[in-house]
């Protein structure tokens, strides 16, 4: 299975005749959104005095 986001992805949406009701749009907005959102950015971990003090000085 392909990583999420790239083009080798399979596709999880198909298109069938008709027009689509709202609630298939509403669908197909929610599975957009979800699969495009940025991943989340981690903030590095805060470094202790005590680590701090152990290291020499720049």
């Amino acid at each position: 299975m392909a990583a999420p986001g790239t083009d080798n992805e399979p596709s999880r949406l198909r298109v069938v005749r008709g027009a689509p009701t709202d609630e298939e749009l509403a669908a197909v907005v929610v599975a957009l959104a979800v699969t495009s959102t940025a991943p989340a950015v981690v903030a590095p971990a805060p470094i202790s005095r005590w680590a701090r003090s152990a290291r020499p000085r720049r």
